[in-house]
């Protein structure tokens, strides 16, 4: 299902300002587009990206933007859930192993 089709469901949206030249930036964007073909219960699922989408205030269009969107991680991330929860030393190895 794409993320338009329900307009009830929740997604995160990673955005990247278009008008700083940072070479990093770009890179970055360039390699999410690299990952969206992986399908795995442990990893963040990559919905959509676009290069040319616009960032809004209101009606008021505030820049050009490249945005990825993805699968909401509704608990948290990783080192929220490290931070919040004890967990014993062979049960963190176990998690970052499996980064």
């Amino acid at each position: 299902m794409h993320h338009k089709d329900d307009p009830n469901q929740k997604y995160a949206v990673k955005v990247y300002a278009k008008n700083c030249d940072q070479e990093a930036s770009v890179r970055h964007f360039r390699q999410e587009l690299n990952l969206k073909h992986l399908d795995h219960p442990s990893i963040i699922k990559l919905i959509d990206l676009n290069e040319n989408g616009k960032l809004y205030f209101g009606r008021k269009e505030m820049a050009d933007v490249r945005y990825a969107v993805l699968e909401l991680a509704s608990n948290g991330d990783l080192l929220d859930y490290i931070a919040n929860n004890s967990m014993d030393e062979s049960v963190v190895r176990y998690y970052f192993k499996q980064l």
